[in-house]
């Protein structure tokens, strides 16, 4: 590989820092491990940057990257994963309307209930707007599999935020708060 199209490329890869950030945030990671996987991600695309066969799916070769840095993690580590009380639900008063603000609480905190893999392929369809066969190229599994995934996860997600809207469970979730919950993956 010639030394400008490699720069030019790894100028391409260091671009697509704020967009790995950002996907790693949609998978339920903190800040921190966010900012490492990002970190391990770029390392290893700028090492392997020869081994790209074709430049117009670079974005997809570094997802895929971010996506084998995360399930390198989540191997390593052990399957309980600390839930914060305010990663669940926005405290909404049960006879206020619930605004954009809480609405989007909502609806994060309703993905952040959904399973590693579900969620996954709901933030690469829905949220970075790849197509089904690019998911699944990221991921890799089959088109299929992300097809059925994201049906699961979407109608899921909607189980969930109706669960959450009810009245009743908003105060539920306001009166328990102190508890600490776990995720077992």
């Amino acid at each position: 590989m010639k030394l400008l199209q490699k720069h030019k490329l790894n100028k391409r890869i260091a671009a697509l820092s704020p967009r790995l950030y950002s996907i790693a945030r949609s998978w339920r990671c903190s800040p921190d491990l966010c900012d490492d996987l990002v970190q391990d991600t770029l390392a290893t695309a700028f090492t392997k940057v020869e081994q790209l066969r074709n430049e117009a799916v670079l974005d997809i070769w570094v997802i895929r990257i971010l996506t084998n840095q995360h399930r390198l993690y989540l191997r390593q580590h052990q399957y309980m994963n600390p839930l914060e009380d305010d990663d669940l639900i926005d405290e909404v008063e049960p006879f206020n309307n619930i605004d954009t603000d809480q609405t989007v609480n909502m609806v994060r905190a309703a993905i952040g209930l959904l399973n590693s893999e579900q969620c996954k392929v709901l933030t690469l369809v829905d949220m970075e707007n790849f197509s089904y066969r690019e998911v699944a190229k990221i991921l890799d599994i089959k088109t299929g599999t992300v097809m059925s995934r994201l049906s699961r996860a979407r109608t899921r997600l909607r189980q969930i935020i109706t669960e959450l809207s009810k009245p009743e469970n908003q105060l539920k979730q306001k009166s328990s708060s102190a508890v600490k919950l776990w995720r077992v993956k």
